[in-house]
């Protein structure tokens, strides 16, 4: 089952699924976990930034950097702030943003650096979705507490009671 995919920057593609990551090059496959040593890894999310390197999120073991043959992991035992890792978007400040089921981790150059304050306030939400807009606004989408926007140091909670629908069926 197919849960991610994501363009490379050679017409290419980086696929997530139940049992690994692949790549899509040249109208072929190639299981990339079993080369890297990850076979059966759950993968959530997956994205080539802007350096080339494959970040990819999993579904118990954190978040992985893949970057010419080497792997990186970023894990809770590693400073990531949970396991269950939804999404990973690179922001245009370079930075790579991850939503874990427990907060947001912000890394700079491959490292962890400090969570602003209003978002680890928030205490333990499940962000399913993180997004930049064009005016640098970070997006949150939580699985339980709303929608969330990070910009210049505040943060904006949306939810019913902002008119954001929810549990409505198209």
């Amino acid at each position: 089952l197919a849960w991610t995919v994501a363009p490379g920057r050679r017409g290419d593609a980086w696929v997530g699924t139940d049992v690994g990551l692949s790549h899509y090059v040249d109208g072929h496959f190639e299981f990339i976990s079993s080369r890297i040593g990850l076979d059966n890894v759950r993968v959530r999310t997956v994205l080539e930034d802007s350096t080339g390197a494959v970040w990819f999120g999993t579904q118990g073991r954190g978040a992985y950097r893949y970057r010419n043959g080497d792997l990186k992991e970023y894990s809770k035992s590693k400073g990531l702030s949970g396991n269950v890792v939804k999404a990973i978007i690179e922001d245009s400040q370079g930075r790579i943003i991850i939503g874990t089921d427990k907060s947001v981790d912000i890394l700079e150059n491959g490292e962890l650096v400090a969570t602003p304050e209003p978002i680890v306030a928030l205490g333990a939400i499940t962000s399913s979705v993180v997004h930049e807009d064009a005016q640098h606004r970070l997006w949150i989408a939580s699985d339980a507490h709303g929608l969330h926007v990070f910009e210049k140091g505040a943060l904006r909670t949306y939810t019913l009671a902002d008119g954001l629908p929810a549990n409505r069926v198209l």
